[in-house]
């Protein structure tokens, strides 16, 4: 079901986020339980980076942005499968996906990698910093800097890893205090890749609308919200 929101609020809502988060942090408008219209609204305001869980409605959104002549970025945020890698690597202005979440995702992407039709991808691979099982995501830090050692190795010029993403404990008596320990594991796993790594290379995308204000505090780069702005 979507939900549409009245431009006046809408505004009201994007500026006020863009106050608080800054000129340095990305702002991904979590579009996925809104309507089409509100999208094109937040687009026409000045808002450029979308993302949506689903394959297939991205599959849809992406063709219909394009049908509008919508400038944006789109990134894929919800969990992904091997069987709909190609499907989404052909989805016009596709540039982010956040949830490379096993070496086998990493490894199905390099395969159709050449299906690519944007100009760069920027991949970000999830960390289960909470150790729920029920969340996809690599586990330890030796995982982490075999899949990170692979796609510098294995992916062409056009598509890259970009960095770390993580989310908040799911089932949690004080939220705030687990989503802050996920927050800290991922910073940490971000200082000992730079400790191999470039480190100006890794990246981290962390934060929704009950816990961006954390995130904010130990320097992500990314913060995806959508109840914040589309209601």
């Amino acid at each position: 079901m979507t939900t549409a929101i009245s431009l006046l609020q809408l505004k009201n809502n994007l500026k006020k986020l863009k106050e608080e988060i800054g000129n340095r942090v990305c702002l991904v408008a979590v579009s996925k339980h809104t309507s089409c219209e509100s999208v094109q609204a937040a687009c026409e305001l000045g808002q450029g980076d979308f993302g949506e869980n689903r394959v297939q409605q991205l599959v849809t959104r992406g063709q219909w942005a394009e049908e509008q002549g919508l400038r944006l970025r789109w990134h894929f945020i919800g969990p992904l499968q091997s069987n709909k890698v190609k499907a989404l690597l052909v989805i016009p202005q596709l540039q982010f996906i956040h949830s490379v979440s096993s070496k086998q995702l990493l490894q199905e992407i390099i395969k159709h990698q050449s299906k690519f039709i944007g100009d760069n991808l920027q991949l970000f691979l999830q960390v289960n910093t909470s150790g729920e099982a029920e969340k996809g995501g690599i586990a330890s830090f030796e995982e982490l800097v075999e899949i990170y050692e692979l796609g510098k190795r294995e992916l062409g010029p056009q598509i890259k890893i970009q960095g770390l993403m993580t989310m908040g404990k799911i089932r949690t008596h004080d939220y705030a205090a687990d989503a802050l320990r996920c927050f800290e594991k991922l910073k940490n796993l971000q200082l000992q890749l730079g400790e191999r790594f470039r480190p100006q290379e890794i990246q981290l995308s962390m934060g929704m609308s009950d816990d961006y204000l954390l995130a904010l505090q130990l320097g992500t780069h990314f913060v995806r919200i959508g109840t914040k702005i589309f209601g």
